[in-house]
């Protein structure tokens, strides 16, 4: 192998003694190999320019954002819905007038941040978030400053205004639930996606189902309610449950089991239609059965 190769560095692709067709076979590998290494270059290049980080500074008007459609109840109640907020970050190694920082962010939080506690960031290196979830007043008097070191961090994040109440049915992004289910439908579309739930009746069947629970001392629970005339699931609770918003979950965790999607249990009434039918054949009485 070594020999061939070092005869096509010395001769090339057309001298030598390799016959004709291991040389068209080593020339065809050789720029498939080119090929790949540029295209490897180039995705390199790709993603050092724009990113796999979904936090971004936000630039003038070149804020870097994902859009992802919200997730809806059946009266269009918001379950999920994707929120751009803003973070204040102090980067002490860009900041050329230290003075004019310490001041403005001074004028922000005139009760978190004296001008000398500021200054002294600075000077020591210790940089970081000074606001996070800025208003949009503060946002913009921080634009407005335009001081190197000084800025305003735009994030997306996924808000879940009813936490808890549909956290099995909703799910995580990327993780369970309809978050992971309608993945594609949710990246690709700007409409909500519109579930069959009822806001109002899964909220009495949390509150009932979390009250027998206690009452009774059980480890967990579960109720549904479907229109059986058009098969709709109108309400889907199960007990213990997970607050979405929660990055330090485990996604093993007993909290985030679905038990009426992916539980197994026992039939109970569905043998009654056996009982019936043996008490029926033996010629049982009516008022037995």
């Amino acid at each position: 192998m070594f020999e061939v190769g070092r005869d096509i560095f010395t001769k090339g692709f057309s001298g030598g003694d390799i016959d004709v067709t291991a040389r068209v076979r080593l020339k065809w590998f050789y720029w498939i190999f080119v090929a790949c290494f540029v295209f490897f270059i180039g995705k390199t290049l790709f993603l050092g320019i724009e990113g796999t980080n979904r936090r971004r500074p936000a630039t003038g008007a070149n804020q870097w954002i994902v859009n992802r459609a919200d997730i809806v109840d059946r009266n269009g109640d918001i379950l999920a819905k994707n929120v751009v907020a803003g973070h204040i970050a102090l980067r002490t190694r860009y900041v050329q007038d230290p003075d004019a920082v310490a001041q403005v962010i001074h004028e922000l939080f005139p009760n978190e941040y004296s001008v000398a506690r500021v200054l002294d960031m600075i000077k020591n290196k210790r940089g970081g978030y000074i606001k996070k979830y800025a208003t949009d007043s503060q946002r913009a008097r921080v634009k407005m400053a335009r001081l190197p070191g000084l800025e305003v961090e735009v994030i997306q994040e996924r808000k879940y205004p009813k936490r808890n109440l549909f956290s099995h049915i909703v799910g995580r992004v990327g993780v369970s639930g309809v978050e992971y289910e309608f993945d594609e439908y949710l990246r690709d579309n700007v409409e909500p996606l519109q579930l069959s739930l009822d806001s109002r009746i899964q909220s009495v069947f949390y509150e009932q189902l979390s009250a027998a629970i206690e009452r009774y001392h059980a480890l967990g629970g579960f109720g549904m309610l479907m229109n059986s005339s058009t098969g709709e699931m109108i309400a889907m609770v199960s007990l213990p449950d997970f607050d979405p918003e929660s990055r330090s979950l485990d996604p093993r965790s007993e909290r985030m089991f679905n038990k009426p999607m992916r539980g197994v249990y026992e039939l109970g009434s569905v043998f009654k239609v056996f009982n019936t039918a043996m008490a029926m054949e033996h010629g049982i009485r009516k008022e037995y059965y």
